[in-house]
């Protein structure tokens, strides 16, 4: 109930193969597993799986040590999709997201040249997201969108041979820095619903490696798609792996395990993250344009006691290699190691106060831009980032 002082659980099935991603269909909970999508049956209601059945099993199931199939997610045709791991395979497409018709018969890979795609999510219309974690040809973790000719740049590269171009490399919607996500989760869209206050209509990340949840406001412009990243001042319990969000009270629910350098407390955790129905001011969407970044809030912010020193801006790119990961570089010297600090000239609110804009002329596009800020609402909450950007284009509006 609302105060949780009656709270109990049941163990409902066992004996999986690391279970890493599941999706309740049609009232059925359905796993995904190494080699296979298992649905679990209780035939006779007593709470607990009688019958697993192999919905799907994978034409060349890998033994390798670290080939996990990551997350499942459930298309709008009732296809089944899954991430599984590319630099530590030897399936014959490494490194991709694997679709499943929705009658388990087919799978084919729509995406490929992933490292490791711990998480997956899927968008309003449709489309399948991804988060990979930096390592060799990853220069750092990001959240792309796939599909069935993409190439994201590592796995299956050399797998390939001369099939993908590196030009051709599917540029993400957001990388993230180290600091901010060094090991990759799922994501969630959560729809428009009032019960979760501020924070409905966002999309979701979690971040094993910190230990921490954020929203990925998206961009888009053409047919690019750019975002920036925010993370909830909220620290995590464990590795933060899965979300979801319950459909009778309207909140988000995470899962999470330690095992493996994820800078948490506890080695597994169950939590939920719920609107308390008290009033702040909150990131809604935070754009780049031409020559300015422009943040939308939820309430209006107290203009006249803003502080524009309290506003830096740093800037940086990576590059792609089969190193692990990337240094930062300079986008003034692309040779050069480290970041520009970009001037913020001067600073705007909109008429109605809900709107911050910071004009910055030398702003260019880049992997990675970071804004610190702090401001107040109007009702005395509190607001700071930083928040981050990636850059493709600068549109005047």
């Amino acid at each position: 109930n609302e105060d949780l002082n009656q709270i109990t659980w049941q163990r409902f099935a066992a004996g999986l193969y690391e279970p890493l991603g599941m999706k309740v269909v049609d009232g059925v909970l359905t796993a995904i597993t190494r080699g296979r999508i298992v649905k679990l049956h209780d035939y006779n209601n007593d709470g607990e799986a009688d019958f697993y059945e192999a919905f799907f099993n994978e034409d060349e199931p890998d033994k390798g040590w670290h080939a996990y199939n990551f997350d499942l997610e459930v298309g709008n045709d009732g296809s089944f999709y899954y991430g599984r791991t590319g630099g530590f395979s030897n399936w014959s497409v490494p490194g991709g997201v694997v679709k499943v018709s929705a009658d388990g018969k087919t799978s084919e890979v729509i995406g490929a040249g992933l490292r490791v795609p711990n998480g997956i999510g899927k968008l309003p219309d449709g489309r399948i997201t991804l988060g990979d974690n930096q390592g060799t040809y990853v220069p750092a973790s990001k959240i792309s969108i796939t599909d069935i000719n993409a190439f994201h740049g590592a796995g299956s590269w050399t797998k390939h041979g001369n099939k993908y171009d590196p030009q051709k490399i599917v540029q993400p919607v957001v990388y993230m820095p180290q600091e901010l996500d060094s090991s990759s989760g799922g994501q969630l869209w959560v729809e428009k619903d009032k019960r979760l206050g501020p924070l409905s209509g966002q999309y979701f990340h979690t971040s094993y490696g910190k230990a921490a949840t954020m929203y990925v406001m998206m961009d888009k412009i053409d047919d690019t798609v750019q975002g920036a990243v925010y993370k909830l001042p909220l620290k995590m319990e464990s590795g933060t792996m899965r979300a979801a969000r319950n459909p009778k009270d309207g909140m988000i629910y995470y899962s999470g395990l330690t095992g493996w350098q994820a800078g948490a407390t506890q080695e597994g955790s169950i939590q939920r993250l719920r609107y308390t129905g008290k009033k702040g001011i909150y990131l809604k969407e935070a754009k780049a344009r031409k020559n300015r970044l422009e943040l939308t809030f939820t309430s209006p912010a107290k203009a006249e006691v803003f502080d524009k020193n309290s506003t830096h801006a740093s800037a940086w790119n990576y590059k792609w290699s089969k190193g692990y990961g990337s240094p930062k570089f300079k986008i003034s010297n692309p040779d050069e190691r480290g970041v520009d600090d970009l001037n913020v000239t001067t600073v705007k609110f909109s008429p109605d106060k809900r709107k911050l804009i910071l004009e910055i002329p030398s702003l260019k596009p880049c992997h990675n831009l970071k804004l610190d800020f702090k401001l107040e609402g109007d009702d005395g909450s509190k607001l700071e980032g930083p928040v981050y950007f990636t850059i493709h284009k600068l549109p005047e509006s």
